[in-house]
C-alpha cells in the first residue's frame, strides 16, 4: 500500500508548527508521510511501530523524531485493553530551524533524523516539557518547541530507526508502492499465519520472481522479513501478557519452540525469557536490539 501524503492545515498561514495532545480509541493503521518533521511521544498506549524500512514494538513512554517525508505509522497492538491511548504530537517544517543561523549547528542532527530517531531513556525534564506544553500560552510555544529540540539533539542515548532515508518525493516509486502493499497485508493478516504462496498470489506474482523482487527491495528473505513481524508480535506477549512462552510462540507462527528461541534471540539479542525479565534494561523496561 502507497503511504498517503498527510497536509496539515493552517501550518506556515495560521501557525509556525502543529502541536496536539491526541486522546484516541485506538491507534489506526494509517501509512503515511508529510514534510514536515515530526515528534511523536506516547503517554498511554502499545503495538507495533513502522518507521520506514523498520518495524518495532512500542509501549509507554515511547519517543520518537522523524525526518521530513519518512513514511511511518503507529498500531494498537491487538490485546490492546488500555485505551484510549494518548500522544503528544509535534509537526514541524525544517526551515523553522534552519533559518536561523544560531541552529547551523545542528544540521548533522537533523540529517539523521532522515532515518527515525528512537530516544531510549529521555529525561524526565524532557517529558515534563511536551506533557506541559499545551500550557503554554500560544506566543511562548516556538521557543518552548525550540527547547525541547535542543534536548533532544544533546542526547545521545538513541538509536536509527530505518536503514534507508527518502531523499525527495521520488522516494515513492513504482517499487515502492507494491513493498508497502505487501506489508500492509503481511500485518492484517499476520494472525492468520501468511506463507509465501499467499502473499505471491495476493500481489499476482510467481513465488520465484516474489521471492527474487522481495529480497532486491528489502535486503531481507521473506522467510527473514516475516519473522521479524512474528518477533515484534511475540515480544508484545512477553512484556504485556502472562501466556507461557511456547504458547506465545505458536501464536506468532511458530511450530518449533527451539527456533523460536533461536530466531528470538538473533533478533533482540536476548532470549525470550531474559527478554520479559527485562535483563539487561534501564527504566524498568526490556531492553533490546533494534533492528
Amino acid at each position: 500500500m502507497r503511504p498517503k501524503l498527510e497536509h496539515i492545515d493552517g501550518l506556515r498561514v495560521k501557525r509556525s508548527f502543529h502541536y496536539a495532545n491526541m486522546h484516541l480509541p485506538y491507534f489506526e493503521n494509517f501509512w503515511h508521510y508529510h514534510p514536515e518533521m515530526e515528534i511523536t511521544y506516547v503517554v498511554v498506549g502499545k503495538g507495533m511501530r513502522y518507521v520506514g524500512d523498520n518495524i518495532s514494538s512500542f509501549a509507554e513512554g515511547d519517543l520518537v523524531l522523524l525526518g521530513e517525508n519518512l513514511p511511518h505509522n503507529w498500531v494498537s497492538a491487538a490485546n490492546w485493553e488500555g485505551g484510549p491511548v494518548e500522544t503528544h504530537l509535534f509537526q514541524f517544517p525544517l526551515r523553522l530551524f534552519m533559518d536561523f543561523p544560531e541552529f547551523q549547528p545542528y544540521a548533522p542532527f537533523f540529517q539523521e533524523c532522515a532515518y527515525g530517531l528512537h530516544f531510549l531513556s529521555p529525561s524526565q525534564t524532557l517529558i515534563d516539557k511536551m506533557e506541559g506544553f499545551s500550557e503554554i500560552p500560544p506566543h511562548l510555544q516556538l521557543p518552548g518547541l525550540f527547547e525541547i529540540i535542543s534536548m533532544l539533539f544533546e542526547d545521545q542515548n538513541r538509536q536509527r530507526l530505518s536503514k534507508t532515508a527518502p531523499q525527495d518525493a521520488t522516494f515513492f516509486n513504482k517499487e515502492h508502492k507494491r513493498l508497502f502493499r505487501i506489508k500492509q497485508f503481511l500485518h492484517e493478516n499476520l494472525s492468520h499465519n501468511p506463507d509465501l504462496e499467499a502473499t505471491a498470489d495476493y500481489m499476482s506474482m510467481t513465488k520465484t520472481y516474489f521471492c527474487k523482487w522481495f529480497k532486491k527491495n528489502t535486503g531481507l528473505t521473506f522467510t527473514d522479513y516475516l519473522n521479524k513481524l512474528r518477533i515484534e508480535q511475540a515480544s508484545q506477549s512477553l512484556i504485556f501478557s502472562d501466556k507461557n512462552i511456547a504458547e506465545i510462540a505458536y501464536e506468532a507462527g511458530f511450530q518449533n519452540i527451539s527456533h523460536f528461541n533461536r530466531v528470538f534471540k538473533e533478533e533482540k539479542g536476548v532470549p525470550p525469557r531474559s527478554f520479559r525479565k527485562g535483563t539487561p534494561g534501564s527504566a524498568g523496561r526490556p531492553a533490546y536490539k533494534t533492528p
